[in-house]
């Protein structure tokens, strides 16, 4: 996609700002807050029940 670290950086922290924001509305309206994590080390056991936790139908968490 020929992006720059700069581009890069300007996406995280463009989903930073709208994951706050967006978490900061659920939490107004009651609903359950995300979570931010991070990922397991690489080890491939950890890593697939991480993700099968993390990213299910009732996971709450941005992974970073």
């Amino acid at each position: 996609m020929n992006l720059t670290q700069q581009d890069t950086d300007d996406l995280t922290a463009g989903w930073i700002e709208t994951i706050t924001s967006v978490n900061e509305k659920v939490n107004a309206a009651g609903g359950p807050q995300f979570t931010t994590v991070t990922t397991p080390s690489n080890d491939t056991a950890q890593c697939i029940s991480f993700f099968k936790s993390a990213c299910g139908t009732q996971g709450v968490s941005q992974i970073v």
